[in-house]
């Protein structure tokens, strides 16, 4: 488990992993051009030829989970972190920790949600 920043191009990931001291190899195997800006450019060249609209790309549900206190699944994981999380979520007052990765396009998931215009 290592934090991901928002990746823009395909070799940051696994540069970013083998920085932090860790194997790569999974790295490599991850989609990340799958992002908030290529979701807007398939959309809009879809619409080209459907009548679509984005709505969202899921940066409200995003800021939403980041408002609430963060829960741990592995046991290990929040022994580790878990005072680290706390401190930052106590710090990240309005949400600016979020805001800052929705400005990035940093965020994920990705919930893309779409309209079928009227024709």
């Amino acid at each position: 488990m290592v934090p991901q920043p928002p990746l823009f191009a395909l070799w940051v990931l696994p540069a970013w992993v083998r920085l932090l001291g860790r194997d790569p190899a999974f790295a490599y195997t991850l989609r990340t051009e799958i992002n908030p800006m290529w979701c807007r450019r398939v959309v809009k060249e879809v619409s080209k030829n459907y009548p679509a609209k984005l709505v969202s790309v899921g940066a409200e549900i995003f800021l939403d989970r980041l408002s609430k206190p963060f829960e741990f699944d592995m046991e290990r994981t929040a022994s580790q972190l878990g005072n680290r999380v706390r401190l930052m979520q106590r710090l990240n007052v309005g949400n600016w920790i979020g805001r800052l990765i929705v400005l990035a396009q940093g965020h994920y998931p990705l919930y893309l949600t779409v309209r079928r215009e009227a024709a």
